[in-house]
């Protein structure tokens, strides 16, 4: 099934809701950075699609760095936190440290 939703007044399809139920593990740093990226992500209303190109990487890179499944360049990371208005980057590392510990 494919969902329409709207980014920067453009249709996209999908091929599943923002923010779909996914149980995330939040052990390892990767883990803990992709939950909180995903939290964020989703809070604005916005698809990996939509995401992906404008920290400069591909959705599916996007979905694995969300998942905790890919290693990540510190240009990249930096990149991602600086799109979610998240720096500097204790700041949020603060929010996703609070949010793994709800999630556990």
């Amino acid at each position: 099934m494919l969902f329409q939703i709207k980014t920067d007044g453009h249709d996209q399809f999908v091929a599943k809701s923002i923010g779909a139920d996914n149980t995330r593990k939040s052990g390892t740093p990767r883990e803990v950075f992709g939950l909180a990226i995903t939290e964020l992500r989703v809070r604005r209303g916005q698809s990996q699609a939509a995401v992906a190109p404008r920290v400069g990487c591909e959705e599916f890179h996007l979905r694995n760095i969300e998942q905790g499944k890919e290693n990540l360049s510190f240009d990249l990371m930096y990149a991602i936190v600086d799109y979610f208005d998240m720096l500097p980057l204790s700041k949020f590392w603060l929010f996703a440290e609070g949010l793994a510990e709800a999630a556990r």
